[in-house]
């Protein structure tokens, strides 16, 4: 007999919240403070907003920003329409799991479904160019 659907989802998630658990542990402070900046905020969010609310300097932020979504899959980047000097982030699916499991390590309780009302913000959709 087939599984359903939602039961493979469901295994996914634990193995990408158990992953988590383990990267968390070694997550630095500045890491930790950015990702749930990120998760707090519905939407898109620039690397100097995110800096500001870190109390970090810009180039730090940056580093931190790209080890999230480069090497961990966490945040997402696209580029600002109106400034296209300016990077917009957001949490990733994999990013809210994650968030999960920082704020366990964080305060040492289980979310108990609190971060399930955090959104995970879709990229600007781009419009084609004519």
């Amino acid at each position: 007999m087939a599984r359903p659907p939602y039961v493979a989802e469901f295994v996914e998630a634990k193995q990408v919240f158990e992953r988590a658990r383990e990267i968390t542990a070694e997550l630095s402070g500045v890491q930790t403070e950015a990702m749930l900046v990120v998760t707090m905020h519905s939407g898109l969010l620039s690397g100097g907003e995110i800096s500001d609310k870190i109390a970090k300097d810009k180039s730090e932020t940056s580093k931190v920003l790209t080890y999230l979504e480069v090497h961990l899959g966490w945040i997402a980047t696209t580029t600002d329409e109106s400034d296209r000097r300016r990077k917009l982030y957001w949490l990733t699916p994999s990013g809210k799991i994650a968030s999960k499991a920082i704020f366990q390590r964080v305060t040492g309780r289980d979310p108990l479904g609190a971060l399930d009302r955090v959104p995970v913000a879709e990229p600007i959709s781009r419009k084609p160019i004519a």
